[in-house]
């Protein structure tokens, strides 16, 4: 199979943070380091910041969930289609803690493609791969 353009661009990034070549306002504040890329698929590492948790200093819910759709994100512009497409839904469970500090791996892969619908999974695991939050999402092609 021959890799496409976009997936190209990107790869020549893994081991870089983000926020250095992102053009997403959100992912230059996520940050974190891009660990691999293929189409339909994209891993990234983050340490847990303070900015990232609730009082609890354990990281915040929304934040862990924006994290899962931003990816996601990124997954379906690995398709390198000329069209872009947006979150329409997305189920998110919360599964174990992650803290203040704790480094994280946030991964998605597509799990069907159409024309007009994209459906992504996606999850993020602590560095021993215990799995803290997991979600599903469907984005919708937009003209």
């Amino acid at each position: 199979m021959i890799e496409n353009e976009r997936v190209a661009l990107i790869k020549q990034k893994i081991g870089e943070d983000i926020s250095t070549f992102s053009t997403s306002p959100f992912a230059k504040w996520m940050g974190g380091k891009l660990i691999a890329v293929e189409e339909g698929m994209v891993e990234i590492e983050i340490i847990v910041r303070e900015d990232m948790c609730n009082p609890m200093m354990i990281l915040h819910g929304g934040v862990a969930a924006a994290f899962m759709d931003e990816i996601m994100g990124w997954s379906s512009f690995t398709l390198n289609r000329s069209h872009k497409f947006t979150t329409i839904n997305l189920n998110v469970e919360f599964l174990s803690v992650v803290k203040l500090g704790e480094t994280i791996t946030c991964s998605t892969r597509l799990s069907r493609a159409g024309q007009k619908i994209l459906f992504n999974e996606a999850k993020i695991v602590n560095k021993e791969g215990k799995l803290a939050a997991k979600c599903t999402a469907s984005f919708c092609r937009v003209d």
